[in-house]
């Protein structure tokens, strides 16, 4: 039962997911907020401007920012 609401719970995350082609390897793949990183490769990306060229960080999620 538990099983089925975190599959539930993430599909509806992946529905949210703005999808874009990572300039490095060139592959689609989803962006989940303000960052992320690309799942086959793992580089940063962002579509915040304020943000292009700083260093990762997760904490750029966070909404008390």
């Amino acid at each position: 039962m538990l099983s089925t609401a975190v599959y539930f719970w993430i599909g509806m995350l992946s529905t949210k997911a703005v999808q874009v082609v990572c300039p490095n390897c060139e592959k689609p793949t989803k962006i989940l907020g303000r960052v992320d990183m690309c799942m086959h490769c793992r580089e940063p990306l962002t579509l915040d401007k304020n943000l292009e060229g700083k260093e990762f960080n997760e904490s750029y999620n966070r909404k008390s920012q």
